[in-house]
């Protein structure tokens, strides 16, 4: 059975380029995510009771712990269209696919944890004034089921809990992406780890070795990007390269991939 992929979308930025060819991935603070709901304390400021309930217990600062929580995007789809447009910056930018196998062992490479999950697309908030109302944690990849009320007892399963608000996102905007997430959370934010790098709006994390195995163009890509592109291949041995190309064969507005290895004219170690 071949392993899962997990695509991520890039913009054609230098930046870009240069962290994967520094081997590094980049979790953006969720304080700067584009959504203001997402992964935000937004998610908790109508719960008034609950809110008394942290000012009284735990976490007075939660806002800005929460803020800065780190996470780093994938799809499981390496063709859609909202993606495309939205990250990589028109089909100008590009595709990387991820084995997920190799992703999930990031935490071993940073010794924290990192899971790597897949978001859950709701209709409706988890009413947290609810302290009866329970929500799924996992640890080492066990899952466990919390009542809100718990979290008011002990300080990790409050973690647990703003760990879970990451991870969910309103389906009726977004679950087309069909997102997955690595997430680094207080161990990686606000310790410190000689192989994580901190920055103003995120944090460079190390890639797993053999983590990479496609590489995918948009057909807008500006040529002098391709040596760019070609290099990431290179570096990371990847056997294919595939490039967007609108499909009107099919007349149904979708996007095909076509191979595209004649691009990058280059030799493997």
């Amino acid at each position: 059975m071949l392993n899962m992929i997990l695509y991520k979308y890039y913009s054609d930025a230098k930046y870009n380029f240069e962290a994967l060819l520094n081997e590094n991935f980049f979790f953006s603070k969720t304080c700067k995510l584009n959504d203001p709901f997402d992964a935000s304390f937004q998610l908790v400021k109508p719960y008034k009771l609950f809110l008394e309930h942290i000012k009284e217990h735990l976490h007075p600062e939660a806002e800005n712990i929460m803020g800065n929580y780190g996470t780093c995007s994938f799809s499981e789809q390496a063709d859609n269209k909202h993606l495309w447009a939205l990250y990589a910056n028109s089909y100008k930018g590009f595709v990387i696919g991820y084995d997920k196998e190799q992703l999930e062992k990031i935490a071993e490479v940073v010794e924290a944890p990192c899971p790597l999950r897949p978001v859950e697309y709701v209709d409706a908030l988890l009413n947290l004034d609810d302290l009866e109302a329970t929500f799924k944690a996992f640890t080492h990849g066990e899952e466990t089921t919390y009542p809100i009320r718990e979290c008011f007892r002990d300080s990790k399963i409050m973690d647990k809990l703003w760990e879970y608000l990451c991870f969910v996102k309103e389906k009726k905007i977004w679950s087309n992406e069909q997102e997955w997430r690595l997430f680094a959370g207080s161990h990686i934010t606000q310790q410190r780890r000689d192989n994580v790098k901190k920055l103003e709006n995120g944090y460079l994390l190390p890639i797993p070795q053999h983590a990479i195995k496609e590489v995918i163009i948009g057909h807008n890509m500006d040529y002098r990007n391709i040596p760019f592109i070609c290099n990431i291949a290179h570096k990371y041995e990847v056997e294919h390269i595939g490039q967007t190309q609108p499909n009107t064969d099919e007349k149904d507005f979708s996007i095909k991939l076509i191979d595209a290895l004649n691009l990058c004219k280059y030799k493997r170690k």
